[in-house]
């Protein structure tokens, strides 16, 4: 991992805005010049922290923009290598899922035929029972239930290729809002905050609560 050098100059501002923070957190407070002298330190550390932050993208600039452009120089071929593999997924599993409409097909044609030659059979069985042949009229009865009990399958058409597999990702779709059950559903967070900025005080929603709480932040003057 390569190393970033940083200027000598950031290092000194950085170790100088450190040496400020812990003197500002360390002040108190016990009258209106303390008060008036912590508020000229916020000034001073706001500024100290722009200060530093300006450095810091100085560095940090022309690093992200070498990454932008890096970035931009591989999208147009990755994004032609996503685009290439989606249509042939998409083609392969219209392949697969024709193959096993065969598949499907053949196998209830089996059936039927597997049907047809048990009522082949059992009408045998009716026909030797007539004639007063029961031994042949049970065996043919015997043979027409095994044959209706037969569960006829034939394999996948389409054999996996070297280096894939089938992945089945299950979906979803909302059809209805109003029908979602309560404990799946996340409270708008953001219309909440637009709705208790607009009414402050006033605002009143069941489930929430509202307060304010104040803090001193510096001007810019």
């Amino acid at each position: 991992m390569e190393t970033i050098t940083i200027p000598e100059d950031a290092k000194k501002s950085v170790a100088s805005v450190e040496a400020k923070a812990q003197e500002l957190e360390a002040i108190t407070i016990q009258d209106q010049g303390g008060y008036d002298h912590a508020g000229s330190l916020l000034v001073e550390i706001s500024k100290q922290k722009k200060k530093i932050s300006d450095l810091r993208l100085s560095i940090t600039r022309p690093m992200n923009e070498a990454i932008r452009n890096t970035n931009n120089f591989f999208k147009k071929a990755e994004s032609a290598c996503d685009t290439a593999k989606s249509v042939v997924q998409r083609k392969m599993i219209a392949f697969k899922n024709e193959q096993e409409r065969i598949r499907k097909q053949k196998e209830a044609e089996l059936q039927e035929k597997q049907r047809k030659e048990a009522e082949r059979l059992e009408k045998r069985a009716e026909k030797a029972e007539e004639k007063g042949q029961v031994e042949k009229a049970e065996a043919l009865r015997e043979q027409s239930a095994q044959t209706s009990m037969m569960q006829p399958t034939i394999q996948d058409q389409a054999q996996r290729p070297e280096g894939t597999k089938v992945v089945k990702r299950w979906k979803f779709e909302i059809t209805d809002p109003n029908q979602v059950p309560r404990n799946l559903c996340i409270p708008d967070e953001k219309s909440i905050r637009a709705l208790v900025n607009a009414q402050k005080e006033n605002c009143r929603i069941a489930g929430v609560r509202v307060w304010s709480e104040e803090n001193i932040e510096t001007t810019g003057r």
